[in-house]
């Protein structure tokens, strides 16, 4: 993973941290947007794609960063998982 690559999708995962923040914030007085699902799913896809993993191919990806947005792992992990996860 270049220093690029680290930089934005650290930045991807700070945008999905406030998505899922202000999510939880809505449904807590029982308003629910497809609009933040979507926009969440998109920022979890650019940030695959950006790490060279195809979006389809990221089930188990996108179980991790569940985690990550849940606080059970730091970004590091993540990101290391990411790295370590390239499939084309």
């Amino acid at each position: 993973m270049t220093t690029a690559q680290r930089f934005v999708s650290l930045r991807l995962l700070e945008l999905l941290r406030t998505l899922a923040a202000k999510r939880g914030e809505m449904e807590q007085v029982g308003i629910q947007l497809g609009l933040i699902s979507e926009l969440h799913e998109k920022v979890g896809n650019a940030l695959f794609e950006l790490n060279g993993i195809a979006p389809e191919q990221a089930n188990t990806l996108w179980l991790m960063l569940e985690d990550y947005l849940s606080g059970r792992i730091k970004d590091y992990e993540l990101l290391s998982l990411l790295a370590g996860a390239v499939v084309r």
